[in-house]
């Protein structure tokens, strides 16, 4: 990531790897404290925020502008780096995105999604093309075999990323699959990409990554991604805390740790999402079956919280599955979560699919939940809308219908909506 001071580095991500978790609503005086005090302890890379199409205010890390808060324009080290993580669903449109410069993060981070791999280039290209150091991280990696993970690092090695993190929040990949991937990124990236390691799974192999770089078997800068107190969604990451006393032992002593366990100290309450050691405990275990772990990601990703996420697991629907599926993890959602439906909402539309795919995304599952039954009346002229309905109603959405209508709705008059209630009069309002 364009800085190669030291052989190992720290990235600390607690800013901008924890989305998902309270939308990184942490409060505006621990998001300047955290980068005031990691700045203060000389970490080498910081990563203050999430990169979105939106801003969420000053007590959420989600920014809409690669422009630096003014709390770390202020206080900013000229040995440091500061990043983003791009948001993988809400993106910037990347012609607001101003060039890299004295008052802008110096580095992204993003998500490669094998499923929309030409997208993620594109906005690495345009990053690039604007100065930033661009890093990728390829996510769960435990679901690659050697000669997947070996076509997946050709397929992205001539972008010359500054970095390439492989992660593992669920605790699933075993020290040997480390020791194979790890091996394969040796052989096949360029000497200028820096390795990166990041999830539960690689602060259980701490030691060995260490000793691997003092040894010279990893010969690349290697990062070391890691958040405050372990703090994620899922099983606990690599502490900072602990990984800047480690490398003051074993490497440099240049991070200042008192103040680290201090601050790791104030996110206590945000380790795991779990409200208890019993819930932490049954989360685990939950996560070191790989297929279970994918619904478990899955519900949590949907808002779901961990008991709901355990009784959806072990209903019969996805007590035997071996792999996952899609559709198969919203029958099981819905079977034992959705309610009866009571309320019906009559949604009216006309050559406006864009709107109503976002108005879907972002809601249809809440109404669900909700006890709403959406009607989508369309008088577009083409199939596009129809078709965004199918393919709610395909991915096993059970509260929605759609219903084609010639009329304008300037032009309904009082008995074309008496007619609408009368048909679906079963539902109390």
């Amino acid at each position: 990531m364009n800085m190669v001071a030291n052989s190992i580095n720290i990235l600390d991500s607690t800013l901008g790897n924890s989305y998902e978790l309270q939308m990184n609503r942490f409060g505006h005086e621990l998001i300047e404290s955290t980068c005031r005090i990691l700045m203060k302890s000389q970490i080498d890379y910081i990563e203050y925020g999430v990169l979105a199409s939106f801003t969420a205010g000053k007590d959420a890390s989600v920014y809409d502008t690669t422009i630096l808060p003014e709390f770390i324009k202020k206080n900013k080290e000229k040995n440091q780096m500061y990043s983003l993580m791009l948001d993988k669903d809400t993106r910037p449109l990347l012609g607001k995105i101003a060039k890299r410069s004295i008052d802008t993060a110096d580095s992204i981070r993003m998500i490669f999604n094998l499923d929309e791999l030409e997208q993620d280039i594109k906005y690495f290209l345009e990053f690039r093309k604007k100065g930033y150091a661009v890093s990728i991280v390829l996510d769960e990696v435990w679901q690659f075999d050697k000669e997947e993970f070996s076509k997946l690092l050709y397929s992205i090695r001539d972008l010359y990323p500054s970095a390439v993190f492989i992660a593992d929040k669920s605790g699933v990949v075993s020290r040997s699959e480390f020791k194979q991937m790890t091996g394969l990124m040796e052989e096949l990236l360029s000497p200028d990409t820096a390795i990166g390691f990041q999830g539960h799974a690689f602060g259980r192999v701490l030691e060995d990554i260490i000793e691997m770089v003092l040894n010279k078997s990893i010969s690349h800068q290697c990062i070391l991604s890691s958040t405050l107190n372990g703090v994620s969604i899922a099983l606990r990451q690599m502490c900072t805390e602990q990984v800047a006393i480690k490398l003051n032992e074993r490497v440099k002593e240049s991070y200042g740790h008192l103040e680290l366990n201090y601050l790791a100290s104030k996110y206590e309450g945000y380790v795991n999402g779990c409200d208890s050691d019993e819930q932490l405990l049954l989360y685990s275990y939950l996560a070191q079956n790989r297929c279970s772990y994918s619904y478990l990601h899955f519900f949590r990703k949907m808002g779901i919280g961990v008991d709901d996420c355990i009784e959806i697991l072990s209903s019969a629907s996805l007590a035997s599955q071996c792999t996952f599926d899609e559709k198969i993890a919203y029958n099981a959602m819905f079977s034992v979560h959705a309610k009866e439906c009571s309320t019906v909402v009559f949604f009216y539309t006309k050559n406006n699919p864009e709107y109503v795919l976002r108005f879907l995304s972002d809601s249809l599952c809440d109404l669900l939940f909700h006890g709403f039954y959406v009607v989508v009346y369309d008088a577009s002229d083409d199939n596009k809308t129809e078709a965004i309905v199918s393919s709610f109603v395909l991915s096993s959405f059970c509260n929605i219908e759609y219903k084609r209508v010639s009329k304008d709705f300037s032009k309904l008059g009082k008995e074309d909506f008496l007619s609408f209630m009368k048909e679906y009069d079963k539902y109390e309002y």
